[in-house]
């Protein structure tokens, strides 16, 4: 036995902006340690030593899957904090927030913690929206629920001290107060003279001087506001209101420099900062929102928030940089490559109002994109029928959209349609020429026999995707199963073995073999043209909901979609087989493409785009390896030519691939079963070490050799 296993580098890396595109909802600094930590959406948890500039990223915390919600965090040392989020879930570090234990759930999405305070190492309180208030005293071992009836949702905790606390929420007439550490919290009236405000944080320079944000709204108009405490919190003045600038967070540098960030409406502030102590205010904009601030007395000052972008400060505020960005605004929806250099993708953002949608363009495969289209609505769907004619799909409230170029996406113009009702999605376009195309919705599929301008349902149901491999057969995808059309899409049947699944993707590796993926790790496989289809088995670690499947070859594919850990899975061996591929990035993947054998891409939500440009599978995994040594491979070593000697066994089609010893893939070529022997030009290899796997959808056989 001679087992080996290549360890290497992932073999997917960022397209996206670094350090990830979640949202981020709390940025705090770690007493005594220099850095900052950043917890948001997506179980996200980031910590910066060099306020910024690069970040460590702590994966699935605790255990939290990635749709963990994760909404404050706290630090009373460099070693002890904790993090609060949905779920009813807290989290305790005593290593600097790297490694985490999860010490209190309830498992309820409903139950969600706005904010974590800690008055000493031992005695730490969390707030809910259900006017609830839990307590440690012994550093998170065991919670006590402390029933406030407050009649709010509570919504900020602070404590000045070991002693003295502070609890807001949306009420404008009262708080919560303790001066016992905790033990017993009573209510302060407040008179803001608006009974449904919501004060949305708190902060407390020092015992007499602190500051409220807040919400004001009466029957006819609403501003946002900030009040200041100069006694302690007994009488509340405003020193600030905007209407425009929907308030986030607040921290503070000293008794004079409080600091506000928050979402600018209509171009309004991103920041607003006082240096007197309230009594005048400067308002700052940027691009992007400021859930989360954090400054120091340094001077330094970082604003985060949406799809993870952030801004930092080296003068108190004068002026901010983009250190972090959003590589796009909004989902990947759909994408589509006319050939290996230039690719379309559409964006879909819903913002405050109403929905969006974008084309970009990429003209090096896909390492940059550029916007170069607005559309209307969102969930645009593409495709080009040749390199030159495409078209793109999209839906409003106030009606649908069809949108077609002749020049390769330069240029496009609209269609008037006809026929087409109203719909929520659009999940799949596809043009067979400039006559026949096919539009799958969330309620029907439609039909076009003139270009576009009149579209006729043919398929009711959520039709997910189209492919015309077939032509004139036609195959469409469905949450009830497989459908399959012999007369151009005109009439339409579901295929035995595929009835009840809920089906997402459809893709033909050849004519012969095709693989469709669906919910629940879902994936079928026919091997006769889509006549008839066995389901396999996928035994991953946990469940993906599969939204997309592409195979480089009948052998080697990949499925990516949405999963509480992982996101993508791939199989060497036709699928027989299926391995979780470790994930660098909690969001979820909608769609992967090949432009050829070693470069691939897949998209996700938040604009997330991974790449690979070595095959997607680096190294040989341990459960494959871990045999004999049974190729025969000669001469080794060897200089310019190396024969392969191929089992007796194997009669059928099968995939030769090269790795070097950094795990590389450097060749991967298919060949028909019945050869039983092969020549193969490695004089252009680098010298030095390489693996050897030939691929069967019975097994993998592997050897080694050495190229002087």
């Amino acid at each position: 036995m001679i087992p080996f296993c290549l360890h290497a580098q992932h073999p997917w890396h960022r397209v996206t902006n670094l350090p990830q595109e979640n949202s981020i909802n709390a940025l705090k600094k770690i007493p005594g340690s220099g850095k900052i930590i950043a917890v948001g959406e997506g179980s996200t948890v980031m910590i910066t030593s060099d306020f910024g500039n690069t970040w460590d990223l702590v994966f699935n915390p605790g255990g939290l899957n990635n749709s963990a919600s994760l909404t404050a965090v706290e630090f009373i040392d460099s070693n002890t904090g904790y993090i609060a989020g949905s779920g009813g879930m807290i989290l305790k570090s005593t290593d600097g927030g790297y490694n985490w234990d999860l010490v209190h759930s309830t498992g309820h999405t409903a139950d969600v913690f706005t904010d974590i305070s800690l008055s000493n190492p031992t005695n730490a309180f969390a707030i809910g929206l259900n006017d609830l208030i839990i307590r440690t005293a012994d550093g998170g071992e065991t919670w006590d629920a402390l029933y406030t009836q407050a009649g709010f949702q509570l919504l900020d905790i602070d404590f000045l001290n070991p002693d003295t606390g502070f609890i807001f929420g949306n009420s404008g007439e009262r708080y919560l107060k303790t001066i016992d550490g905790g033990t017993n919290w009573s209510f302060v009236n407040m008179d803001l003279q608006f009974p449904g405000a919501t004060c949305y944080d708190v902060c407390f320079p020092n015992a007499q001087l602190g500051f409220i944000t807040c919400l004001l709204m009466d029957p006819n108009d609403y501003t946002y506001a900030f009040y200041r405490t100069q006694d302690g919190g007994a009488t509340w003045s405003e020193v600030y209101s905007n209407w425009a600038f929907n308030t986030f967070d607040m921290d503070f540098v000293n008794d004079s420099i409080i600091m506000v960030s928050g979402f600018p409406i209509d171009g309004s502030e991103t920041v607003v900062i006082t240096y007197d102590g309230g009594d005048t205010w400067n308002g700052i904009h940027f691009a992007g929102s400021g859930s989360a601030i954090v400054c120091d007395t340094s001077g330094k000052a970082m604003v985060a928030g949406w799809q993870g972008v952030i801004h930092e400060s080296d003068d108190n505020g004068l002026t901010w940089n983009l250190i972090s960005s959003a590589t796009m605004s909004g989902d990947v929806h759909d994408v589509y490559f006319i050939d290996e250099n230039t690719g379309y993708l559409t964006l879909s953002y819903y913002g405050f109002e109403i929905p969006a949608c974008t084309l970009c363009r990429t003209i090096n495969s896909g390492d940059n994109w550029t916007g170069c289209l607005g559309l209307p609505g969102d969930d645009a769907a593409l495709n080009f029928y040749d390199d030159n004619n495409g078209f793109i799909a999209t839906n409003t409230p106030d009606g649908d959209w069809l949108f077609k170029t002749s020049d390769g996406g330069n240029n496009w113009s609209e269609i008037e349609t006809e026929n087409l009702p109203e719909f929520q999605t659009t999940n799949c376009l596809v043009f067979h020429d400039d006559i026949y195309g096919y539009l799958a919705t969330d309620n029907h599929l439609y039909q076009t026999t003139d270009g576009g301008m009149i579209w006729t349902p043919r398929l009711g149901g959520n039709v997910t995707d189209i492919d015309l491999e077939h032509w004139p057969v036609c195959d469409a995808s469905t949450w009830t199963g497989l459908y399959r059309s012999s007369d151009m899409g005109t009439t339409w049947q579901i295929v035995d073995g595929t009835n009840g699944e809920v089906l997402n993707d459809i893709f033909y590796a050849d004519y012969d073999h095709a693989y469709m993926c669906g919910q629940g790790s879902c994936m079928l496989r026919s091997t006769d043209g889509g006549m008839t289809w066995e389901k396999l088995q996928v035994d991953l670690p946990h469940n993906i909901n599969f939204k997309s499947v592409y195979f480089i070859d009948p052998l080697t594919g990949f499925a990516v979609g949405d999963g509480p850990y992982e996101t993508m899975a791939y199989t060497e061996d036709g699928g027989n087989t299926w391995q979780a591929m470790p994930s660098i990035s909690t969001s979820p993947l909608t769609k992967i493409i090949f432009l050829n054998d070693m470069t691939g891409l897949a998209f996700g939500k938040n604009g997330l785009i991974l790449k690979t440009e070595n095959g997607g599978i680096t190294g040989i995994k341990d459960n494959v390896v871990a045999k004999d040594v049974n190729l025969d491979l000669f001469p080794n070593p060897s200089h310019d030519m190396m024969t392969v000697i191929i089992p007796n066994d194997v009669q059928q089609d099968f995939i030769l691939k090269v790795y070097n010893d950094a795990g590389s893939l450097v060749l991967s070529k298919m060949f028909s079963g019945g050869t039983w022997r092969l020549y193969v030009d490695i004089s252009h290899f680098n010298n030095g070490v390489y693996f050897v796997t030939l691929s069967t959808s019975n097994g993998i056989y592997s050897g080694k050799f050495i190229k002087l």
